[in-house]
This record gives C-alpha cells, sequence and structure tokens, in this order.
C-alpha cells in the first residue's frame, strides 16, 4: 500500500496493491494541540506521545485522565442510540458470513430492542440463550 499526502494538507491518496486509489479527506481539529495529545495518550492506553518535556507534570491515571477529557469532550465519548444499532447490525452481518448463528442470533435480538417496528423474519436462527454452549 502507497499513501500520497497531497499538497493542500487536507486530503491523501492511497494505493493499494491492487492498484486501486482511494482519495482521503483529512478532518480538521481545532482543539488545542495540548488536548490532542492528551485525547491520543488517553487512546494508545497511556503510552506518553510528547517530544517535549511535560513540564513537570505529574503522571496521571487513564481513569483521572478519561473524566477529565469526558467532561471537557462529551461528544468523543458518548455514542447514540442509532451508532449501537449500526454496530449490532454489521456484527449480524458478519456472524452471518462466518456462519456463526448463535452470535448472529445475539446481535440481530439487540438490533430489534433498538428497531422493534421490524418484523424478523423466519431464517430458522436459533433464539439466543436455546443453544448450549460445547
Amino acid at each position: 500500500m502507497r499513501v500520497i499526502f497531497l499538497p493542500d494538507d487536507r486530503h491523501l491518496v492511497t494505493i493499494d496493491r491492487a492498484g486501486l486509489t482511494f482519495l482521503w479527506q483529512l478532518p480538521v481539529d481545532n482543539r488545542p494541540v495540548a488536548d490532542l495529545t492528551e485525547l491520543a495518550e488517553f487512546i494508545s492506553g497511556g503510552q506518553s506521545i510528547s517530544n517535549e518535556d511535560d513540564g513537570g507534570r505529574p503522571p496521571e491515571t487513564l481513569k483521572t485522565l478519561w473524566q477529565r477529557l469526558r467532561a471537557k469532550y462529551p461528544g468523543d465519548f458518548s455514542t447514540s442510540k442509532a451508532q449501537i444499532a449500526r454496530w449490532h447490525e454489521l456484527n449480524a452481518e458478519e456472524s452471518e458470513l462466518h456462519e456463526n448463528w448463535f452470535a448472529a442470533g445475539f446481535h440481530l435480538e439487540r438490533l430489534l430492542s433498538f428497531r422493534p417496528t421490524i418484523t424478523p423474519c423466519p431464517s430458522g436462527l436459533p433464539k439466543p440463550g436455546s443453544i448450549e454452549k460445547a
């Protein structure tokens, strides 16, 4: 895979092994660099990513860092019902592709709890909990 950054600093192009090219628009984030660095540190599990001296700042636990960042950027630390439903939908499809019927049933059952107006089609899937684990 090759990656080429375009001169506008807002796009990049990827070229995969089959020669397919994809244009990606890079998001712009206007938050302070210190906040972005802390977000990156949190996402990386607490690994320090800064090349600069931290100014004697005492190390924080991930919980403390999470609480502070969540208070400052609540949208980055929340998930909508629509996003959760879509996650279950994707996992149900993936489970069906791999013929993992128990997992597919689990995700479909959760999906129906988010979308009660959907009538499940008779697909022959066992009801979650009705199959004993081997």
